[in-house]
């Protein structure tokens, strides 16, 4: 007699289940992935102080109309609080843009100690780059979808465009013969020309989007 072997199994394959069949479980994942995140109160509300901050920073209306209200520094400190009261502010750590920023701002307060013009190097240092960094984490926070992106870049250019407009009503000729505004930051006109130079880009944007309308287009 033969030893006896292992037993050949005589089943055929076995037949796939209906899980494994029927792709629910990934639909219904993807599906969810779809579906728009739960919108957060506080990041909303912090996302529309953002708007109207970029645009009273881009047509320096503030400075010219109501000169006495220090209404742009009352968004600035609403949009912050809105930041740090939220969750986006997790976000930063896994960004290597605000790593790099972070970076950047040690090397130049580092860099002060040893620069040619230490106060003015200072006075840059805490009244422009630190705002620059304040509104950096305001938008990296409270931007947080393409559209929201795209709102943002249209309150940017909305606001150059009024700043056109309050240059030409409200502006002065240099004694170069060149405009600029009464107060403010552009009462230089080399500062007026590069904010309107820095703005076309964003007017470019919105023009050769077809999606736009065709009169925003056109205007």
């Amino acid at each position: 007699m033969r030893p006896a072997g292992p037993r050949a199994s005589f089943e055929g394959p076995k037949a796939p289940s209906p899980s494994a069949t029927t792709p629910s479980g990934d639909i219904a994942l993807a599906y969810q992935r779809l579906l728009p995140a739960r919108v957060n109160p506080l990041q909303q509300a912090g996302f529309w102080i953002l708007m109207a901050y970029l645009f009273l920073v881009t047509s320096r209306a503030p400075e010219l109309l109501v000169p006495g209200l220090r209404i742009t520094l009352v968004m600035a400190c609403c949009g912050f609080a809105a930041t740090l009261a939220g969750v986006g502010i997790v976000r930063l750590a896994t960004l290597s843009a605000a790593r790099l920023y972070a970076g950047l701002t040690v090397w130049l307060m580092l860099g002060i100690p040893f620069s040619m013009w230490k106060g003015g190097s200072t006075e840059i240092f805490f009244n422009d780059w630190l705002k620059s960094v304040l509104v950096f984490v305001m938008l990296v926070t409270l931007i947080h979808t393409s559209r929201q992106a795209l709102i943002a870049i249209g309150v940017i250019a909305w606001g150059s465009l009024t700043l056109v407009l309050l240059a030409y009503w409200r502006g002065v000729e240099g004694a170069d013969g060149r405009l600029l505004l009464p107060v403010g930051q552009y009462s230089n006109p080399n500062d007026l020309a590069y904010g309107l130079l820095t703005a076309l880009m964003f007017w470019w944007f919105i023009v050769a989007n077809p999606r736009r309308s065709i009169f925003i287009r056109i205007f």
